[in-house]
């Protein structure tokens, strides 16, 4: 499954083909995703920044229907930003930092409506930590903050958009985990008393990379009292 699955260039068609018609429906023309390491905004993955280690900002700017994408990055943390494929340009910062050059691009684009990754309810849409608002304040003024929204709405619509080979693997991504725990779940595997947790969740584990995957995350939970937690080494017990 992962041999026909490349995510980089998922991500940048992604942000080709589905950005900016998902800015223009939320009338958005500049959306701002501003991060850095140890406060990773969940986002920054998605467009490229996920690496980035001193503050990073993406800038993607709608105008007159045409996408413009605008990197602002330490210069040792451009090597994967321009790798990615995702922005027209990289603009890297030394000891003077990101503030003037992040300053003088707001400028330009002199923007009317602004996205931030700010979300009381869609934890993906949040990233934008209170320090780094903070920043962005000092930076870019009051006048700027006032025209900033929540990016949620048009978060979760670009989320929630998914090109043909997306649909394709997550097709067949459920149809190997259904096929797994029609094999798992059976007396050939699961032995009453005998069986671990961690056991069903090796032999699940080992399936799935057989089946051509790679396993997000495997949770075993026997018991009435258990959830979202690692397989452990208790015993499947009969009942459980």
């Amino acid at each position: 499954m992962t041999a026909t699955f490349d995510r980089s260039e998922i991500q940048r068609r992604r942000v080709e083909q589905l950005l900016g018609e998902c800015m223009a429906r939320h009338e958005i023309d500049l959306w701002l995703v501003y991060t850095r390491e140890s406060s990773n905004d969940p986002l920054a993955g998605d467009i490229g920044l996920g690496r980035a280690v001193a503050r990073a900002a993406g800038l993607f700017h709608q105008v007159n229907g045409k996408l413009t994408k605008k990197a602002l990055v330490a210069s040792y943390d451009t090597t994967p930003v321009e790798e990615s494929g995702i922005f027209d340009e990289v603009i890297d910062f030394k000891k003077e930092g990101i503030s003037p050059h992040l300053a003088r691009e707001i400028e330009r684009i002199d923007p009317r409506r602004v996205a931030l990754n700010y979300s009381r309810d869609v934890a993906v849409a949040d990233g934008l930590s209170y320090g780094m608002r903070q920043h962005l304040e000092e930076i870019l003024g009051a006048d700027f903050m006032a025209k900033t929204t929540s990016s949620e709405p048009l978060v979760v619509g670009y989320r929630c958009r998914k090109l043909p080979e997306e649909l394709e693997a997550m097709r067949r991504g459920v149809l190997l985990t259904q096929e797994i725990l029609d094999k798992a779940l059976t007396s050939e595997v699961i032995r009453p008393g005998r069986t671990r947790e961690i056991d069903l969740a090796k032999f699940m584990e080992a399936a799935v990379r057989e089946g051509g995957g790679e396993p997000a995350f495997t949770m075993v939970m026997v018991g009435p009292c258990r959830g979202h937690a690692d397989a452990s080494e208790r015993i499947i017990e009969p009942g459980d």
